[in-house]
Order: C-alpha cells, then structure tokens, then sequence
C-alpha cells in the first residue's frame, strides 16, 4: 500500500485488520481481527515488519430498516466496520429491495457499524449513510431523500439570460450543486452552490467572465447533506459532514438542456 501526503515530515497511523466470510453479500460471521497502533510512515521510504496480532472477535447484531420517499426505488443496502480514527472496512453489500435489515456484526473490538441505502428515481441517484451503530441496537432507520427535481426552465429551452430563474424541488436540509455547462471551448461553466432552490446564472462582466448568447448548455443537480449553510460547507474540513451520523447524498441522472438568448 502506498501513501502519500502534504510536507516531507514523517507521519503515523494505526494499521487495522479485519478477516469475515463469505467474500460477497453480507458477511455471516468474523473470523479475527487485530490492530497495530503507531506504525510510523517515513516520507518516501517503506514501513516493513507490521506484524498484527489477531483475535476471534465476539459475534453481535444491528438491525433496523430503510424509509423510501414517493417515486423512488430501493436498490440495494451497504455494511461497513468503522473505528474512531477514521479506518473502515466496506464489509458487504445486499442487492435485494427489502427495506429491513438484521446485519452480524463484530463487538467487543471498539468498533461501529454503518448501513448505506441507495435508491434510485427517474430523475437521480440517492444515498443515505447512517454512522456509529452500536451492536446489538435495533430500530435503527436509514432515511432516503428524494433526489432534487429541475422545475425551471424547461428542458430544451430558448433565450436564456441572466435574468431566468433556474428551480427545482429540494434536497431536504441539504446544499445543492447546479452544475451549468457546455461543450463550448470558448464558453464559461458555471457551479452554483446553495441551500435555497432558485438562483440565476452571475453577472461577471467585471471579472472577464462573458456570458455568451447563442450557445448550448446543459444544466443538472447533486446535493449533499446535511449542511445548514453555505459557509458550514465551506468552512469544513471535507464535502461531506463530518459531524453527526448521517450522510446524504444526491447525484443527477441526467442533464436539461437550453439555449441562452
């Protein structure tokens, strides 16, 4: 494995090992795991010799189901092993449309569980990820939100300027990414960022930013959650959140087209 990051400092980690089978679907039962704290990584060199001391760990259970909002399909439900410094082992996934879920699990390692639910719409791709897990909790929910739905302007539309308003339903307490772009070498992208779910492509003449007539866009929406703002989203260390135990995730399945005036 090789790694890379920021400086020419050394760093250190902790290096996890995790042993379950079967190899496909959801696991069934955990063969062993250990942990190696403070394995010291020098800058450009090779770490050799990290013997890990195993163990057979104890047998639990998480269970709970998956909400689906109108218009959406369930399609399928993702297992992971989580530990506090950020390791995780995406253990197993279920393909089926059951929206309940009774997964094995390993206890007494310090370990979590997380479920991933997807579904799927017309209109886009939408992921749940419920965090921390104890063992042995049931009734856990893992809430899927619906993808956000383009409103205006119609697909295909003419004379498009920077005074239309551009709409759609929303990702619920979620930001949303309107991704405007063209094939056009000579033509501007453009990425609007918000919690709201209407904005208008930005005046930019003053910066050498034209916006062109005549030119064919494509315009589309993904949206990650939670977030209560704009600056929570841009103050943070990473996209997602990193504070509580949900992660919500929406991606666009295709795009609407326009032409601008």
């Amino acid at each position: 494995m090789n790694f890379s990051w920021p400086g020419l400092a050394g760093t250190s980690g902790d290096v996890h090992a995790l042993q379950w089978t079967p190899l496909s679907g959801i696991p069934t039962s955990y063969k062993a795991y250990g942990v190696r704290t403070g394995v010291v990584l020098p800058s450009g060199g090779t770490t050799s010799g990290v013997t890990i001391a195993m163990i057979s760990p104890d047998a639990g259970t998480v269970g709970g189901g998956v909400t689906v909002p109108a218009g959406v399909n369930l399609t399928g439900k993702t297992l992971n092993i989580d530990f506090a410094d950020g390791a995780s082992f995406t253990v197993g996934t279920e393909t089926s449309a059951s929206t309940s879920f009774d997964y094995p699990v390993p206890t007494g390692i310090g370990s979590t569980a997380s479920v991933t639910a997807q579904g799927m719409s017309p209109l886009g791709l939408t992921l749940t990820q419920l965090r921390g897990i104890a063992s042995g909790s049931t009734g856990n929910v893992v809430g899927l939100i619906a993808p956000p739905v383009p409103s205006t302007p119609a697909a295909n539309a003419t004379a498009v300027t920077n005074e239309t308003d551009f709409t759609w339903t929303s990702f619920v307490g979620g930001l949303h990414i309107v991704a405007i772009t063209t094939n056009s070498s000579t033509a501007p992208d453009y990425f609007l960022i918000t919690t709201g779910t209407s904005a208008r492509i930005p005046i930019l003449g003053t910066a050498g930013v034209v916006f062109p007539g005549a030119t064919v866009y494509q315009w589309s929406i993904d949206a990650i959650g939670p977030w209560e703002s704009i600056d929570a989203y841009a103050g943070g260390p990473s996209q997602l959140p990193t504070g509580g135990t949900v992660i919500n995730l929406s991606f666009s399945a295709s795009a609407r087209s326009f032409t601008t005036l």
